[in-house]
């Protein structure tokens, strides 16, 4: 019922909506002493290997660029 209704299944379902909400937490968690892993547990996902390899197929790029990048512009900016 559930790939009827929503055209994918349970696990697929909550794999997307968990790494969906990995670029918003990784520029949130951008405090000096934050690290992938960190984010990675947030989102929901138990194995950094494959959070990243999901993060760089979704988005094209690895998280920790992104992490880095959000480190030197402040959390705020």
């Amino acid at each position: 019922m559930f790939r009827n209704h929503l055209g994918t299944s349970p696990l697929a379902f909550v794999t997307t909506t968990r790494l969906e909400s990995a670029p918003p937490r990784l520029l949130r968690q951008s405090a000096p002493k934050a690290t992938v892993t960190q984010v990675d547990l947030v989102c929901g996902f138990s194995h950094l290997g494959r959070f990243s390899a999901l993060f760089r197929g979704e988005y094209g790029v690895q998280p920790s660029p992104v992490l880095d990048r959000a480190r030197k512009r402040g959390p705020w900016s």
